[in-house]
């Protein structure tokens, strides 16, 4: 037992963040820790696995199995800031004696030599799939964020691994923004909101404090699904069809372009396949189902006059200060419109104090200003669940200037991008809007299985349909 009791934790230059958490976490179940951005999720799972900064101060009590930390040996840790700075061909070889075999297994073999913290946030994923996978028994996991950046396939392989853990007896505890993730596997829910706890309990009686629904939640509570089917995907599918379901007809045909349009030739971009169109103002997705997409996105971003990167790997010594001034002269934007989008960060502290939320957010203000071409990483990584809501919401509205989006979470790329092109190693196999392209995606977006149409992609395609 994982007992938690009366917790504050103040951080050095950040102040108060925790204030009177009491929670147990029990064996043989999964206990998901949610919250927005700065709830102290993290936090907690630091003071747990003792990984908290130096001067950092506090009251409570946390005890395993009725005595006080340092736990003993046996505990698990996947989470981006418990990332040794060793390579990912070191790390492995403390899980297994066969790296190159992990390595082909998990889809790392290229990085072997790189170091842990400098890898792009899909492939640090595949490390924390990795982990769990190969590790010792462990009589408590504590795991932070680890689908944001993840594939389907990948997302489920952790989860099955996190469920494996749990029926072997450990005590899960499971910080994840992914919520959708979370109600499926989950056992119980704790929400935290500033710094205290809002909701400790079963899923089924969970109303979130400050975050959105999950898809199947809203679908199950909309279309009234019984309790027992609508924490499943499977089960959710099954119970609307035997609804007989009508959904609405979807427009068909090419929408217009977002601002000018751009030709790019396909033979330029390496790809067989028809040229492309962008629009000036679009949100473009590029999705390889055979591989990264990110070197495809790198060869289009140099064929587009003046398009920047807003890389994952933020200078850890620079202040979001310095970076946005640096940024808005080199975009003319405004000075201080960069800051002025992101209040929460401490404009004069190293990015290297600054917690993973905090450093989404910068990147998103970064790349909300400039009307030239910006390609974005993973820019959902990082941040909370309702944060990237708003972002999708914000990049499908019509943005200041072309977007490009490289993700493996096909739930932000159907709700961002106006279009999304495809690929398979180097030919083309779709562009179009997500509705026309959903089926040629590496998987199918939660709404399309629960739905059974392909094209049906994003709630708001089958509400129109609800009672």
């Amino acid at each position: 037992m994982l007992d938690v009791t009366d917790l504050a934790v103040d951080l050095p230059g950040r102040g108060p963040v925790l204030d009177g958490i009491s929670l147990s976490a029990r064996p043989g179940e999964v206990t998901a820790l949610v919250g927005r951005t700065g709830s102290g999720v993290s936090t907690l799972l630091q003071r747990v696995a003792e990984a908290l900064p130096p001067g950092t101060t506090g009251r409570g009590r946390v005890t395993w199995r009725g005595r006080a930390l340092p736990t003993p040996r046996g505990r698990l840790v996947a989470a981006d800031w418990a990332l040794a700075p060793v390579t990912v061909g070191a790390h492995l070889r403390c899980l297994t004696a066969d790296v190159r075999e992990a390595g082909q297994r998990f889809g790392l073999t290229d990085v072997l030599g790189q170091r842990l913290t400098q890898l792009p946030a899909d492939l640090r994923a595949r490390v924390h799939l990795a982990t769990l996978s190969l590790a010792d028994a462990a009589p408590l996991v504590l795991v932070d964020s680890v689908f944001t950046a993840a594939t389907g396939h990948d997302r489920e392989a952790m989860a099955s691994e996190v469920r494996r853990r749990a029926r072997a007896g450990a005590v899960v505890a499971w910080g994840e923004q992914d919520l959708n993730a979370v109600w499926q596997h989950a056992d119980r829910i704790v929400e935290l909101a500033v710094g205290r706890v809002r909701f400790d309990g079963d899923p089924l009686a969970w109303l979130p404090h400050q975050l959105p629904e999950p898809t199947l939640l809203i679908l199950g509570r909309v279309f009234g699904l019984p309790a027992t089917t609508h924490r499943d995907t499977a089960g959710a599918a099954a119970a609307l069809r035997d609804r007989r379901l009508a959904l609405p007809a979807l427009p068909s045909g090419p929408k217009p372009h977002h601002g000018d349009p751009i030709s790019v030739r396909a033979a330029d971009l390496g790809l067989d396949g028809e040229d492309l169109t962008l629009g000036t103002r679009e949100c473009i997705g590029v999705v390889d189902r055979s591989g990264r997409a990110e070197p495809l996105a790198r060869t289009l971003a140099r064929r587009l006059r003046g398009a920047t990167l807003v890389t994952g790997h933020l200078p850890p010594l620079a202040t979001p200060r310095r970076l946005a001034r640096a940024w808005e002269r080199h975009h003319a934007l405004s000075t201080g419109s960069v800051l002025a989008a992101t209040p929460d960060v401490r404009p004069d502290q190293p990015l290297a104090l600054h917690g993973s939320g905090d450093l989404a957010r910068l990147r998103v203000a970064l790349a909300s200003g400039p009307e030239s071409p910006v390609w974005l990483p993973h820019p959902q990584a990082g941040l909370d669940a309702l944060d990237a809501r708003r972002l999708a919401a914000a990049l499908h509205s019509c943005p200041a200037g072309l977007r490009l989006l490289t993700s493996r979470d096909v739930e932000f790329l159907v709700r961002a991008c106006h279009r999304i092109l495809v690929v398979d190693g180097n030919r083309v196999v779709g562009y179009g809007s997500p509705n026309a392209v959903a089926a040629h995606l590496p998987e199918p977006p939660l709404v399309s299985r629960v739905v059974g149409s392909a094209r049906h992609v994003r709630l708001r395609d089958v509400l129109e349909e609800a009672p």
